[in-house]
């Protein structure tokens, strides 16, 4: 029976005991008996030798491997082997992820689970700072244990007592050999911490050297590959030698300063483009193809390669026989031989292509950096290395405007960059990019910073990772503000807030339809909308109360919003709960499931109807009159201008244009009001559109003017194309003329105005549409000048358009033209028709008529540009001038022949010029300013120029007479003189008209009128003149009658001034009946 002492010494564990040979045993029993404390040591001694065994065998079994996982597994187990019943534990401390890792492990109890790989952390760890301070750490009771980390680790890895010894390789902290105790009480000896330690240097040595191994292992492999690429470059090189795109050869450089080449390879050919035995022959040949900008500084490097020893490196052009241009690459290393001759073996290549593609480089780089300057952001690129440490490789220009920072200092320190960063962001900010450096998947984030200046902006990342066989990772990227957006975004939130609240409160009705259109929710405002209570609405389909003219184009809107998902509008008509159709607007919405597919369809209608009436109302409105209802001008060029390209392209097809405009209706609307002449426009509008057939089209273009189309007018084929016929002189078919004739038909019966009868006629232009006209403006033109022509023919009538109306058009427009011009440029003279005393021919007087001396067409006739003047409202200027020019004529006449009498001169006045206000002052400026006088001046006024405003006009003579002007009334008897009224004028003179002076011989049919004007003049004390004697008849009639004064070209034609001072000259003296 093994014998167990009652009383071990401290340094023997029962294991070691157990252990102990028998006899050994025995002896210790002997000597314990006899020499308790000498036993006691022979005991010791006996289990300090057999921990050194034991401490042995775990170096040695740590000495015979290299690899550090055998290495780990042996020493705890050998360790755990020798001191049983510890535990033992190798951890690994990993710096960069703040944590300790267990890589090996020998429990004695093997129903444990494993704890390989189990990580423990090193933040808050009390016993990991020890271990960091290469402390070791020494816990007898783990109850003891008050961090949470290592309450933690108690929970996993059994055990009552701690003993954690650290490893220090190279002067770092490498991890920790653990001892575990599992009994209880325990207290750790030195015997212990030193076996722990002592272990734990033997690892220490065994990582180190296992670290120098693998350095040996990986030097090696380096070598091995340097030497397998070593031959496989040979290979090559001597396969290059004969395939090289440069040249080899050897090139030497005497003392004496002569050269040569000793060698050179075939490719020199392809190079230079002289043979390889010529350069050998003749070293010059090189020199001589060298660029000269590059000559001196390539002698100048040879030469210092020479002196110094040191590798020729240079880069040179040439320029081949053919006039090739090429760069070379030289690289030689030079040797100095015992004659202090050197001689470079040297490499050659052609880097044109090289340099080529530097210069496009360099251009490129330039363009992206002026790219990267200009793009709205930063453009960068950012290193984070394994150890967490990490810098910025590039940075745009732009991190100035995003961060407010120098470019140059963020390159310096990156750390400026994260204090920048705002608090709340900087941790998501650090751990995207941790997440990115693991996955090296793209780096996406949005962050705030702070700049320097206080402000805080919003900005967007966005960049590609790309590993490096150092454990770096390079992101480039771009950094944008995003602050505006941000903004825009938060707004909006605000902006949906709100929506969302209307929306709720909306009286738009809101439904949730299926696919099918079936209504599974209706809101509470189709009551208000419909008048269906939502009941009545909900699970019905929505085409049943949509207008069977909608439903197929709802159906499709609804089944496109459906397909595609996107938001669409469509506006339709809905019937309401009393049978009748209300518009609405309806935006439809798609409703999408987790997978995106749609699901259901909303839809938000709002009641249109009044606004689409008004719509149509204002639609209605653009293109028709508003007075009478027909079309407006704008309609009416939009039709012409259909049917002019219809005529482009059919050549039979023609149409006509009505230009129609109301005779007499400023008489009808000045005397009965502008409401009763509106009236009378709509009824004409009324008869005009029931003239009309359906294709034809009336309009209203303002005023009186009305224009009528005419559609489908049969015309001759090919009109337009004749030569030398007109187009409007073809056959135009009865459509044309036959539409003028039923509106002068309709205009024949009265209209009722104002509770009056009243009658009106029209005058018709028409115009034929063909191919000649290219814009409606002209048609309509050309339709005017029709309608003036019909109106000049007598009114009550048509004309057709000609191209002879377009020239006599274009001709009055030119003469417009020219007689305005021709007033204030001098162009209008005065001719003088002397008046004559009839018994003795005695000249008493003169009648100023106003001429036109045209710079191109000499004189033109009064009787053309006399009524233009008026029409134009030109002729009260220009008679104001004859005013003045003619009273300073006869002011110089007077003075020129005293002798002849007081000569006086008469001057016509037009009906405009009696409505100027300022007449009375210019006769007065004229007599005042020319010293004439008012006696010597007589007015010409005509009888159609009594009858508007007869009071008024009295009145005005008067204050003319006033003044000792005379009045004269010229072309008496032609106009529309009252007896009631002509003696009440202050008039001196009437002057008998020139048709009633020609038939003033016995024998003409009214010849008896002269004698009448005669015999009237006596009654009212009157002067007569007569116009127009042309023979002696006539004279000799005039004396036998009593007249004493005349005119005409029997004395004298209309002369200019200067013919007649030859006239006056010629005068006998004074006469005595003076006009």
């Amino acid at each position: 029976m093994e014998f167990q002492p009652v009383e071990l010494p401290n340094h023997i564990s029962p294991a070691e005991w157990g252990r102990t040979p028998a006899s050994i045993q025995r002896l210790v029993e002997d000597l314990l008996a006899t020499a308790p404390r000498a036993a006691q040591s022979i005991l010791a001694l006996q289990a300090q030798i057999q921990r050194e065994k034991a401490l042995n065998r775990v170096v040695q079994a740590i000495r015979n491997s290299l690899d550090l996982d055998t290495i780990f597994a042996t020493a705890t187990a050998e360790t755990a082997q020798l001191m049983a019943p510890f535990d033992c534990y190798v951890s690994q401390y990993v710096a960069e992820a703040g944590l300790w890792c267990t890589v090996a492990e020998y429990r004695h109890n093997a129903d444990l689970p494993p704890t390989l790989g189990y990580e423990i952390p090193d933040a808050d760890n009390p016993f990991s700072a020890q271990l960091r301070r290469l402390q070791t750490v020494r816990l007898d009771d783990t109850d003891g244990v008050a961090d949470a980390v290592n309450q933690t680790v108690v929970e996993t890895v059994p055990g009552e007592a701690w003993l954690l010894t650290p490893m220090v390789v190279d002067g770092q902290l490498w991890g920790s050999f653990s001892l575990v105790a599992n009994e209880r009480p325990f207290t750790w000896a030195t015997d212990h911490i030193e076996l722990a330690q002592a272990v734990a240097h033997q690892l220490e040595v065994a990582i180190q050297q296992a670290h120098l191994y693998r350095q040996v292992q990986l030097e090696l492999e380096e070598r091995r590959r340097v030497e397998a690429a070593l031959e496989e470059s040979q290979a090559r090189l001597q396969a290059v030698a004969a395939n090289l795109p440069g040249a080899i050869f050897r090139y030497c450089l005497r003392p004496d300063g002569s050269d040569g080449v000793l060698y050179m390879s075939p490719s020199c050919t392809r190079l230079w483009e002289v043979e390889a035995e010529a350069v050998v022959a003749d070293a010059t040949l090189l020199w001589q193809v060298v660029h000269p900008d590059d000559l001196p500084a390539m002698q100048a490097s040879v030469m210092a390669s020479a002196q110094t020893l040191t590798p020729w490196n240079f880069t040179w052009r040439i320029t081949t026989p053919s006039g090739v241009e090429k760069w070379l690459e030289a690289k030689g290393q030079p040797v100095r031989e015992a004659d202090d001759t050197t001689i470079w073996d040297t490499l050659i290549l052609d880097v044109t292509d090289r340099r080529h593609a530097q210069v496009a480089l360099q251009t490129s780089e330039s363009r992206f950096q002026s790219l990267a300057d200009n793009v709205p952001g930063v453009l960068y690129g950012y290193r984070l290395r394994p150890d967490g440490s990490d810098q910025f490789t590039y940075i745009s220009s732009g991190f100035r405007e995003v961060y407010g920072l120098a470019p140059d200092d963020a390159l310096t320190d990156s750390s400026i960059v994260w204090r920048v960063v705002y608090p709340e962001d900087v941790a998501p900010l650090q751990q995207s990019i941790e997440v990115s450096y693991r996955t090296l998947a793209t780096w996406r984030v949005e962050y705030r910073v702070i700049i320097p200046s206080g402000q805080t902006k919003w900005l967007q990342g966005i960049a590609r990772p790309a590993a490096q066989t150092n454990g770096d990772v390079i992101w480039d990227g771009l950094i944008i503000d995003i602050s505006d957006r941000k903004q825009a975004e938060a707004a909006l939130r605000e902006s949906e807030a709100r929506y969302r609240l209307l929306a709720e409160n909306s009286n738009d009705m809101v439904c949730l339809h299926d696919l099918l259109g079936h209504c599974l929710y209706v809101s509470p405002s189709c009551t208000a909308l419909l008048g269906y209570h939502y009941d009545e609405i909900r699970d019905q389909e929505l085409g049943d109360f949509v207008h069977p003219d909608d439903r197929d184009r709802l159906q499709t809107e609804m089944g496109m919003a459906a397909e595609d998902g996107k938001a669409e509008s469509v506006t339709y008509r809905l019937r309401h709960r009393q049978g009748h159709y209300r518009w609405f607007e309806t935006l439809i919405r798609s409703i999408t499931d987790g997978a995106g597919q749609v699901v259901q369809l909303q839809t938000t209608s709002r009641d249109v109807t009044e606004r689409l009436l008004a719509q149509r109302q204002l639609e209605h409105d653009a293109l028709h009159d508003g007075l009478t209802g027909l079309a407006n001008r704008h309609q009416l060029m939009d039709r012409l201008a259909l049917a002019l390209g219809r005529a482009q392209a059919n050549l039979r097809y023609q149409f006509a244009v009505l230009f129609l405009d109301l005779d007499r209706f400023k008489v009808i609307n000045d005397s009965l009001g502008h409401q009763a002449g509106d009236q009378m426009l709509v009824a004409i509008a009324a008869k005009l559109q029931a003239t009309l057939r359906g294709a034809d089209l009336a309009a209203r273009l303002g005023g009186d003017e009305f224009v009528v189309f005419i559609d489908g007018v049969e015309g001759a084929d090919g009109v337009e194309e004749a030569e030398g016929v007109d187009p409007n002189q073809a056959e135009i078919g009865p459509a044309a003329v036959a539409a003028a004739e039923r509106i002068f038909a309709a205009l024949v019966a009265p209209f009722t105005v104002a509770e009056r009868q009243v009658y009106t006629t029209a005058s018709i232009g028409i115009v034929v549409g063909h191919r000649g006209y290219t814009q409606a403006e002209h048609l309509l033109r050309d339709a005017d000048i029709a309608m003036y022509r019909a109106k000049g023919n007598g009114k009550a009538r048509y004309e057709i358009f000609t191209a002879q109306m377009h020239t006599q058009a274009m001709a009055r427009l030119h003469l417009e033209n020219d007689l305005r011009r021709a007033i204030n440029g001098g162009e209008m003279v005065l001719h003088y028709q002397p008046i004559v005393t009839l018994a003795t021919g005695a000249i008493a007087g003169f009648e100023v008529l106003t001429r036109w001396q045209h710079p191109s067409r000499g004189l033109v006739s009064p009787d053309e540009f006399i009524p233009l003047a008026e029409e134009l409202g030109l002729i009260s200027c220009l008679d104001s001038w004859t005013l003045g020019a003619a009273c300073q004529q006869l002011v110089t006449w007077q003075q020129q022949f005293s002798h002849l009498g007081p000569l006086t001169m008469a001057v016509n006045l037009s009906a405009q010029d009696l409505r100027q206000p300022g007449l009375l002052a210019d006769i007065d400026q004229v007599l005042a300013t020319t010293g004439l006088a008012g006696a010597h001046l007589t007015l010409e006024i005509t009888e159609s120029m009594l009858i508007d405003d007869i009071e008024a006009t009295i009145a005005l003579l008067s204050q003319i007479k006033a003044r000792g002007v005379r009045i004269s009334i010229d072309d008496f008897g032609t106009g529309y003189s009252s007896l009631s009224y002509l003696h009440r004028l202050p008039v001196d003179y009437l002057k008998v008209d020139r048709s009633f002076v020609a038939q003033a011989p016995a024998g003409q049919p009214n010849h008896p009128i002269v004698a009448t004007i005669m015999a009237l003049g006596s009654q009212l004390g009157l002067d007569t003149v007569a116009e127009g004697v042309e023979t002696p008849q006539q004279l000799e009639h005039l004396r036998s009658l009593g007249y004493t004064l005349g005119q005409g070209y029997l004395f004298s034609r209309p002369l200019p001034p200067d013919q007649i001072t030859d006239l006056l000259t010629r005068q006998p003296p004074l006469s005595k009946t003076r006009f």
